[in-house]
């Protein structure tokens, strides 16, 4: 139930923003702001993942003697890896997915033919958990109907033709005119050089854009300083207290914080 509401004053002051003359170009967060998530904290995603890549390992018969409690591990430890492993940009690191997965495979001495199999299954759950956001979705479609340009803007290991794929399965046909992803630039909105690069493609003043999302620093904060119409568009404070409280649960259960 909590996974489905919604800031709706928030997105009324983005409409606002966006309904302007003044803005050629509305940007959008991707992830928890328009596609959501249920609230379902990171390590049990990562846990649900492993189910799956555990059950296909058995199909096709490749000796891993790992459980799923290892593999998530091991996923947690590899997404940590890879991100060090890439280049310090302004104070950011940004990694991709198939590095993540890549380290993986090494780990558990499988081939490198498994990241896209990896892939594959970690994108087909991502798909049963996603939804759209409805009211973000509407103020996109009448954007467009006036002429604006629809792009959006993830800081995210996940390649912009990976999220676009998930996209498609959740908005109902409507596309947007360009995504850009931290994976693919090597920087990301936190450090202000993601939206540099956005506003070098685009074409576009920064003045002439509205970006909303869920991160108060990288969505709202820094895009602000760099003269971006942005809105905060942060996830309900019930929704955020159960992920927190579930997220704590998860922790305790698999005896990585304990409690005094």
């Amino acid at each position: 139930m909590f996974a489905s509401l919604n800031n709706p004053n928030a997105y009324k002051k983005f409409e606002k923003v966006v309904s302007s003359d003044h803005i050629d170009v509305v940007s959008v967060d991707i992830f928890d702001t328009l596609l959501f998530r249920t609230t379902c904290p990171e390590y049990l995603r990562f846990e649900k993942m492993a189910e799956l890549w555990l059950k296909k390992l058995k199909a096709e018969s490749a000796c891993v003697k790992m459980s799923i409690d290892d593999i998530t591990s091991l996923r947690v430890f590899a997404a940590m890896a890879a991100y060090r492993n890439t280049k310090d940009f302004n104070g950011i690191r940004e990694a991709q997915h198939n590095e993540i997965l890549k380290i993986v495979c090494e780990n558990l001495q499988l081939s490198h033919e498994w990241i896209s199999t990896f892939a594959e299954e970690e994108l087909t759950y991502e798909k049963s958990v996603l939804f759209v956001n409805p009211l973000l979705l509407n103020i996109l479609k009448s954007a467009r109907n006036k002429g604006k340009r629809v792009i959006g803007i993830s800081d995210m290991y996940l390649s912009s033709n990976k999220i676009e794929d998930l996209l498609n399965d959740n908005l109902g046909g409507f596309q947007l005119d360009a995504l850009y992803s931290s994976a693919d630039f090597g920087v990301g909105k936190s450090s202000g050089d993601l939206y540099q690069r956005v506003k070098k493609i685009e074409m576009v003043d920064y003045d002439k854009i509205a970006h909303c999302g869920d991160n108060y620093f990288s969505d709202f904060v820094r895009s602000n300083e760099l003269g971006i119409n942005s809105v905060y568009v942060p996830r309900p404070l019930m929704w955020r207290f159960i992920h927190k409280v579930r997220l704590v649960a998860y922790l305790i259960k698999h005896r990585k914080v304990r409690l005094r």
